[in-house]
């Protein structure tokens, strides 16, 4: 729980699904053809050396990217 100067607060409940969970989800929608696409450094960061600095990250990313076709 985070509180804010005002005495306000608001409350992240963070939880875990996994890939298949998803897609059966979207299929079950009327879904079709669902890919899951990895988060990439951009080349230019890649290249910059900065891989170390983002390998946790990208090791477990705060959020997937889903690609699908309503049928």
């Amino acid at each position: 729980m985070t509180t804010y100067l005002d005495d306000s607060s608001f409350e992240i409940e963070n939880y875990y699904l996994p890939i298949e969970a998803y897609e059966s989800a979207l299929r079950e929608a009327g879904f079709r053809d669902v890919a899951f696409h990895q988060l990439e450094l951009a080349p230019d960061a890649a290249t910059a050396g900065q891989g170390d600095y983002w390998a946790e990250f990208l090791k477990h990313p705060p959020a997937i990217m889903i690609d699908a076709i309503k049928v």
